[in-house]
C-alpha cells in the first residue's frame, strides 16, 4: 500500500502476489485471501486514476486485473460471509470500470442479499455509492435519483473517510445527468476541495518517506522534485475558482504540451464569448451574473469528451480545446453548444430562454501553427460572428482568413 501511494502500481502488485504466494506456502488461507482482495481494491484505485486521467485502456487494464483476483479470493471466501460481502463490493466497482454495467448490477444485488443477513448499516450507502452509478450508466436515471434519496447517507462515514469523495462524485454525476448543472457545481466543488486535500497529505507523504531515506542520492533528487511540486500545488491553482473550469494558467500548459508533440494531434479550438453580458450584470446583479457563469461552464461541457479541455480565458469568455477533431465534428459540437445556451431555462426566474447568447468562433489548427496562432484566429472569427448579428457560429482556417459562416 505504501509503495502504491509513492506511485509505483506495479511494484505494488508484485509485493502482493509474492505475500500471496508465501501465506500459500504457510496454509495461512486468512492471509492468501487479503493478498488477492487488496490487488482487488489496489486494482479499483488504479483504475479510477486511470478514469481522472482520461486513460481508458489503462482503466480496463486495472479492472481486469482486479477482477482476476476476485475470482481467485472468491474460491476462499466460500465459508466466510464478511470475505464474500467484499468481493461483492470490489466486483461490483470494477465491472463498472470496465464498462459492464448490467454485470455491476448483479454483483450489487449479491453484495446486498450479503449485507440483509450481515446487518451492516454503513453498508447500504456503500452498496448505493455504485448501484447509483450503474443506474446512470444503464439511462435509469430515476431509478438511480430514487435510491441516492434513499440511501445515499453521508453521515454514516467519518469526516475522514475514504468513501466521502466517492459519495460526492456520485451525486455529482446524479445531477448532471438530471440537468441539476447548478446543484452539481456545488457538490463538485466540495469534492475538488478534497481532492485537493488529498494531493497535499500525499505528497508530504512522499516526502516524510524520501527524507528518511535520504542518505539515498537518487532519494535526494526525488525529495527536491516533490518539493517544489508541494510548492507549486499551494501557490498555484489550474483551476477557475468562480467556474470551476481550466483556467488560463491550465489552457497555456495544455497548447504547451500539444505544441511539443510528435507528431502533433490534431485539434480544434473554439472562443466563446457571452453576448452583452455587460447588460446582464446591470440588469440583474452581479450575484446573478456569476451564477449564469457557472451554468454557462456547465452547458458548455456536456458535448466535451475526455480529453477534451473547456477553460474560462478571463470575464465572459471561454476557450473550448477539441482534442483528436475536425473541422465539421468542431462546427457541429459548437453549434449544439450555442443553441443549448440559447434555449436554455435559466434557474433565476428573470432570466427569459434566449436572453442570454453566445457568438463562438472555430478554428482548426494546422501543423505549422502556434498556439497563439489558433487562439488569434478563434478570436477573429468569433469577433466577426459577433459584428455579424451575435448569437452565431464564425468559423476561420488558416488557408481562407477572410470565410466567416454563421
Amino acid at each position: 500500500v505504501v509503495i502504491d501511494g509513492l506511485g509505483d502500481t506495479p511494484r505494488a502488485f508484485d509485493l502482493l502476489r509474492q505475500a500471496g504466494e508465501v501465506a500459500a506456502q504457510a496454509d495461512a488461507t486468512e492471509a492468501v485471501f487479503a493478498a488477492h482482495v487488496n490487488v482487488a481494491a489496489m486494482s479499483r484505485l488504479a483504475a479510477d486514476r486511470a478514469r481522472v486521467e482520461g486513460d481508458d485502456d489503462q482503466q480496463r487494464r486495472f479492472a481486469r486485473i482486479g477482477l482476476a483476483a476476485i475470482v481467485e479470493a472468491e474460491r476462499l471466501a466460500t465459508e466466510v460471509e464478511y470475505w464474500q460481502l467484499l468481493c461483492a463490493e470490489h466486483e461490483a466497482s470494477l465491472q463498472l470500470f470496465l464498462g459492464d454495467p448490467a454485470a455491476s448490477l448483479d454483483a450489487v444485488a449479491r453484495h446486498r442479499a450479503i449485507n440483509e443477513r450481515l446487518q451492516l448499516p454503513a453498508q447500504d450507502t456503500v452498496i448505493a455509492l455504485t448501484e447509483v452509478r450503474a443506474l446512470v450508466a444503464l439511462g435509469r436515471i430515476d431509478d438511480a435519483r430514487e435510491l441516492a434519496d434513499r440511501d445515499l447517507d453521508p453521515t454514516v462515514f467519518d469526516a475522514a473517510d475514504m468513501y466521502i469523495p466517492r459519495l460526492l462524485e456520485t451525486r455529482t454525476l446524479l445531477h448532471r445527468a438530471l440537468g441539476e448543472f447548478e446543484a452539481a457545481l456545488d457538490v463538485s466543488e466540495q469534492l475538488r476541495a478534497i481532492e485537493r486535500k488529498n494531493v497535499r497529505v500525499r505528497i508530504e507523504s512522499q516526502l516524510r518517506h524520501l527524507l528518511k531515506d535520504a542518505e539515498i542520492e537518487g532519494a535526494r533528487v526525488e525529495v527536491d522534485r516533490l518539493r517544489e511540486q508541494a510548492v507549486e500545488l499551494e501557490q498555484v491553482t489550474l483551476e477557475d475558482p468562480l467556474t470551476g473550469l481550466a483556467n488560463r494558467r491550465a489552457l497555456d500548459r495544455h497548447f504547451d504540451e500539444w505544441s511539443t508533440g510528435v507528431p502533433r494531434v490534431p485539434l480544434a479550438v473554439a472562443v466563446v464569448d457571452v453576448d452583452h453580458f455587460k447588460r446582464v450584470n446591470d440588469r440583474f446583479g452581479h450575484e446573478v451574473g456569476d451564477r449564469v457563469l457557472r451554468q454557462l461552464a456547465a452547458l458548455m461541457e456536456v458535448g466535451t469528451r475526455r480529453g477534451d479541455l473547456v477553460a474560462r480565458n478571463g470575464g465572459e469568455e471561454f476557450v473550448v480545446v477539441l482534442v483528436d477533431c475536425t473541422l465539421a465534428r468542431a462546427i457541429e459540437v459548437c453549434e449544439r453548444t450555442r443553441r443549448r445556451i440559447r434555449d436554455h431555462r435559466w434557474d433565476d426566474e428573470l432570466i427569459d430562454p434566449g436572453t442570454i447568447t453566445v457568438s463562438i468562433g472555430v478554428t482548426v489548427a494546422s501543423p505549422a501553427d502556434e498556439p497563439s496562432d489558433v487562439l488569434r484566429r478563434a478570436d477573429l472569427a468569433m469577433y466577426r460572428a459577433k459584428r455579424d448579428g451575435r448569437d452565431r457560429l464564425g468559423v476561420l482556417t488558416d488557408d481562407d482568413p477572410a470565410s466567416v459562416t454563421s
